[in-house]
């Protein structure tokens, strides 16, 4: 065993390599409920029960929660929401400004197996005014709708590329999607691979940008 590395940390992280094996969870909360937090293993297990069921979590077991966010650490904004699978935070919606922070997501996915995390701030751009279903993202950092970082921008999944021209000059690359839902469900796909990265786990492939499968486009202003 790595110095410093506990038997809690090494059950947790079984966890977090294998989000959908319940029997991991369960051996978790055993282990948090004989050494370290009795509360906190019998939510997990409470909530794993529950869903093993089918039925709706007893309201005893939300009780053991406490109010706000002091199980994550955080101190989020109004517009924070998460939600709960099997006694682990599964999904987050946060405004950008909170939630796009290295240590923040960091501690959030060593901690819990998130399958989803939302920008909800951050909106999708189109090139064509006629179309507006017919939008994605543009990279090079956070300055107008439809922009994300170089980072995210690599761990989008795969659209449609453009390489976009005004007048014969290069304005850019456009990843561009067929629905506005699908641009937004590849940020998230995008912001949970960063997430995942950060703790060591695996995360989606980065898009390759093969030269065949690129058109160029003039762009609409």
């Amino acid at each position: 065993m790595e110095t410093g590395v506990t038997d809690g940390d090494l059950l947790l992280r079984a966890v977090l390599n294998n989000p959908e094996d319940d029997t991991a969870r369960l051996v978790y909360a055993d282990w948090l409920i004989e050494h370290a937090d009795r509360r906190r293993g019998e939510f997990i297990r409470g909530q794993v029960e529950a869903a093993s069921a089918g039925i709706e979590c007893p309201r005893e077991i939300w009780d053991l929660l406490p109010a706000g966010f002091e199980w994550l650490g955080l101190q989020p904004p109004e517009e924070f929401e998460i939600g709960w699978d099997r006694g682990f935070v599964d999904w987050i919606v946060s405004p950008r400004r909170y939630i796009w922070n290295r240590k923040r997501l960091q501690k959030l996915f060593s901690q819990h197996p998130i399958k989803s995390v939302e920008l909800c701030d951050v909106f999708p751009a189109s090139t064509d005014p006629t179309d507006p279903e017919q939008c994605g993202w543009w990279p090079g950092g956070w300055t107008v709708d439809g922009k994300v970082s170089d980072l995210l921008f690599a761990r989008l999944p795969d659209g449609e590329m453009f390489f976009c021209c005004d007048a014969g000059r290069w304005t850019g690359w456009f990843l561009q999607y067929p629905m506005w839902d699908s641009a937004r469900e590849a940020l998230r796909a995008a912001v949970t691979s960063y997430g995942r990265s950060l703790v060591g786990l695996p995360s989606s492939a980065f898009r390759q940008k093969e030269s065949s499968g690129i058109r160029k486009r003039k762009s609409v202003t």
